[in-house]
This record gives structure tokens, sequence and C-alpha cells, in this order.
């Protein structure tokens, strides 16, 4: 049974699982879209792994008002960030940049 419970464990369930844990997803949709030049935001939350996948370590954001303060004083810039924080941004902070990516609960935006 415990056999089983393994085998159905590692072959079903870890990759449905899978997105909702690890940033590589939105690391390969960041290297496929960056501009190489703009400056690059990420939340604390995402940066290790983000970094680890990317090799690129942006600019850490520390909590949802850096976030939004980034968004209003930036030119054009990519944000890293969950969907949590984006959802906490106001309309108007909304409307100043663009979804890229969105894969499980990371988000890639865009200010141009």
């Amino acid at each position: 049974a415990m056999m089983m419970f393994s085998i159905v464990l590692m072959s079903f369930l870890f990759p449905v699982a899978s997105p909702n844990f690890t940033t590589v997803n939105i690391a390969k949709a960041f290297t496929e879209k960056y501009d190489g030049a703009s400056p690059v935001y990420i939340i604390k939350f995402l940066r290790p792994g983000f970094a680890f996948y990317t090799d690129f370590y942006g600019k850490e954001l520390l909590n949802a008002d850096q976030f939004s303060k980034t968004i209003v004083e930036s030119k054009r810039a990519y944000f890293v960030v969950r969907e949590l924080d984006y959802n906490r941004l106001s309309d108007v902070e909304r409307q100043q940049v663009k979804i890229v990516a969105k894969i499980a609960d990371k988000m890639l935006l865009l200010k141009q």
C-alpha cells in the first residue's frame, strides 16, 4: 500500500502541484521575454528561486507598499511578483503594467 501511495504521489500529485511551489516556469518565461536592459524588480518571497534559475538577481521588493511605489516611480521595468501582490494594487497601478506571463500564482509584469 505504501509503495502504491508513493507511486501515485510521485507520478500524479507532485507534477500537478509543483508549479505552485517553484519559480522555474516564471523564470523560463522571463528569460524568453526580457529585453536585456530594463531594470527588474522581484518580490522578496520569489527572489531566491528566481535568482537560482535565471542567475539574475534584480532588485528586491520587500513588501506590497514598496511594489506600489516602484510602479508609480519607475519608467520601463519588469516585475516578478505573486498574484496576491498584484491583486493588492489599486486599479490605477494595475493599468500602468501589462501582464506578460502568469504561471500558477506567479506573474511577470512589464511597465512601459
